[in-house]
């Protein structure tokens, strides 16, 4: 009888804390799925806010609707870093896992009175992942011990171009032009038992990703205290290319959509709403047996100014989300369920900016999906603006 331990790793942009899950053969986990987990490219204010960032008062800094960046009259630098812990448990799996992501970097310049542009990078698909067999094989002479360790580590990130326009006090439009790219390394190592005189097998890949979109976006201010926004995004064919066989492969990008707005109820609190979906059930025949569903999300925050003058202020931020994710496992999509919130901070009448959120929530069913996840995931954004 053979017998057979799974140990799962997943890592994350580079970083890796020490993690290790147990289970059976083909456990099902959330995180090496289909074409990888999706990350939005939010900053930590839209974090305390449940991911509410199509349409906010204030700088608006995620990379979400391209109008945003109209009301931005001077030049600067902003960056997030996003740490999660996981905890995996499930019928085929348990363990913890630490990653460390970071879905934005972005610069705005204003071109005039009118216009502004940006460019930034920004996270899309996440693939960083690994798992560890230890099993046994039959020979002539009898079963023979080994360990195999499979490891994927990279993902699929944007390079977006932004440009927006004030058209009038009440309409600002924006347009944004994308760059997928990306590549993950694959690697296969089998290590025998030492006295059985098998040599280590090891084999190297790496697939390439490449492809375009674009989103076209608009924020509309009625009155003073309200915003909504808009944003819809299109993607061209993701080729997939492997660098040893020079094979390669297309998935369809999907069709997006983003409404939002926020809401000053008083002038120290507003209240921020956010919906989206993306066509990802698109490649539901490339991902078979399981398949591919639709991208729905909902996001709800409110942010109470605590403390305001003319060099600095503060703010707390409470939210809540719920998202069906794309790829199924156990043949349903995931569902992702989160609250949280976050502090805020504006110095030098708000030439630098720090945002600090946190969210605890939890992924998967393990009735529906074999597997769930409880995650706490930290968010922190820092912004400087020119004079």
């Amino acid at each position: 009888m053979i017998h057979r331990l799974l140990f799962v790793t997943i890592l994350a942009s580079g970083l890796m804390a020490p993690t290790m899950a147990v289970a059976q053969t083909d456990a099902p986990l959330l995180g090496n799925i289909g074409l990888g987990r999706r990350i939005a490219p939010l900053d930590a204010r839209a974090r305390g806010l449940g991911g509410a960032a199509t349409a906010l008062h204030g700088p608006n800094m995620s990379a979400v609707n391209p109008a945003a960046i109209a009301r931005f009259n001077e030049s600067g630098v902003w960056a997030t870093l996003m740490p999660e812990t996981q905890t995996i448990s499930g019928v085929l799996a348990r363990g913890e896992v630490k990653t460390v992501a970071f879905p934005l970097l972005r610069a705005v310049l204003p071109l005039g009175e009118r216009l502004v542009a940006s460019v930034g990078f920004a996270s899309y698909l996440d693939q960083d992942w690994g798992v560890q067999f230890i099993d046994t094989m039959q020979t002539l002479t009898g079963p023979i011990a080994f360990q195999e360790t499979r490891t994927a580590k990279g993902g699929i990130n944007q390079l977006r171009i932004d440009f927006a326009s004030v058209i009038s006090p009440s309409w600002g439009i924006g347009v944004t032009g994308i760059y997928y790219f990306g590549q993950t390394p694959l690697s296969v190592e089998r290590i025998f038992q030492v006295d059985v005189g098998f040599q280590p097998y090891e084999a190297n890949d790496a697939l390439s990703y490449q492809g375009i979109g674009f989103a076209i976006g608009a924020e509309y201010q009625p009155f003073p205290e309200m915003i909504v926004g808009v944003t819809g995004t299109w993607g061209s064919k993701l080729r997939a290319k492997s660098d040893s066989t020079s094979s390669s492969s297309a998935y369809d990008l999907p069709i997006g959509l983003d409404i939002g707005g926020s809401w000053r109820l008083t002038p120290d609190f507003l209240v921020a709403l956010a919906g989206a979906w993306e066509g990802w059930s698109v490649l539901n025949n490339r991902f078979q047996p399981n398949g591919v569903s639709d991208l729905l999300y909902i996001g709800l925050g409110g942010e109470l100014t605590a403390h305001e003058t003319d060099l600095t202020a503060f703010y707390i931020r409470v939210g809540g989300h719920l998202q069906q994710t794309p790829f199924n496992v156990a043949g349903r999509p995931p569902q992702e369920r989160a609250l949280g919130g976050g502090l805020g901070a504006r110095f030098q009448g708000g030439r630098v900016l720090f945002d600090f959120a946190v969210e605890y929530g939890k992924r998967g069913n393990i009735d529906v999906n074999l597997i769930e996840e409880s995650f706490t995931r930290l968010t922190m954004s820092a912004a400087v603006f020119s004079n």
